[in-house]
């Protein structure tokens, strides 16, 4: 599949509403071959932007001028497979609930799982607790799922849906 790459922002302060926004601009688009991804960029001033990878061109709303370079930025990017944690992505509602390394792999867009802290992949029949809730990151021009060591031998997601801040309870 060949892919139109886009690049918008708006200059949203948290990934969640970078996200909302995703969402409601692919409201009325099939997203069977659809990637949208959020991007950290520091132009003018820290924020997320976002980028598409659609199969054909669209008509979306051009950035303001002050946000056209982080734009840009997550737009190549996401092109080059350098950076950008995929929210939308081919195969995602098939990858539901618990399934093993190599069925996730078979299942969609993600290219590779790594586990924080090893150099080695996890074997293919290990067994993933999606969670419901998977944000695979673009590394190296893989899309890549990090994951982290769960209950049971498992492997969970290391970026869970409701994240806790660290020490916020004091």
């Amino acid at each position: 599949m060949t892919s139109v790459h886009i690049g918008l922002d708006r200059g949203d302060a948290t990934v969640a509403a970078a996200e909302h926004w995703l969402h409601e601009l692919l409201a009325d688009i099939d997203p069977t071959d659809v990637m949208a991804c959020t991007h950290f960029v520091s132009t003018p001033t820290p924020h997320v932007a976002v980028s598409l990878a659609l199969p054909r061109a669209l008509t979306l709303p051009d950035p303001a001028a002050e946000f056209a370079e982080g734009a840009r930025i997550a737009r190549d990017a996401h092109a080059a497979g350098t950076a950008g944690r995929a929210v939308v992505f081919p195969g995602q509602d098939r990858m539901t609930g618990v399934m093993s390394v190599a069925d996730l792999l078979a299942a969609g867009a993600i290219d590779r799982i790594r586990v924080l802290g090893s150099a080695a992949p996890p074997a293919p029949s290990t067994e993933v607790d999606t969670l419901g809730y998977l944000r695979p990151q673009w590394m190296d021009g893989r899309l890549t799922l990090l994951t982290q060591p769960a209950n049971s031998g498992r492997l969970a997601p290391f970026e869970v849906a409701d994240q806790r801040g660290c020490c916020s309870d004091h």
